[in-house]
């Protein structure tokens, strides 16, 4: 499957909940990414691409079409969450909203303090 384009949020954060916004970033278009080969080193070349240093830590999200940021958010760590994006495109949607923290999260520090350790 190909998407027809992925809008790449990066250099910037996430504000806090509720109302999520990735804010003070930038967005890089890549077009035409074949969905079914799409792996984690597929992103890492997009990032270099973007002249990242992919030796930093680097997290990976993407957003359900048409719900907001708050509950709409999906973290990425493994090739096998990379399907969610081809049952999307197969779903017949043509833009990917892909959200990138590099060095740390605030997402995944907002997640980890909604854990339960009791």
């Amino acid at each position: 499957m190909m998407v027809k384009l992925i809008m790449v949020y990066h250099g910037g954060e996430f504000s806090d909940y509720p109302g999520n916004e990735c804010l003070n970033g930038k967005i890089t278009y890549v077009d035409n990414l074949n969905t079914k080969r799409l792996k984690f080193d597929v992103l890492d070349q997009i990032m270099k691409d973007i002249e990242y240093d992919i030796d930093d830590v680097v997290y990976y999200f993407t957003k359900n079409p048409h719900v907001c940021l708050d509950f709409g958010l999906r973290h990425l760590s493994v090739d096998g969450d990379l399907a969610h994006l081809c049952d999307l495109t197969s779903k017949g949607f043509k833009v990917i909203d892909l959200y990138v923290e590099t060095d740390h999260s605030n997402v995944m520090m907002h997640s980890l303090d909604d854990v339960d350790t009791s």
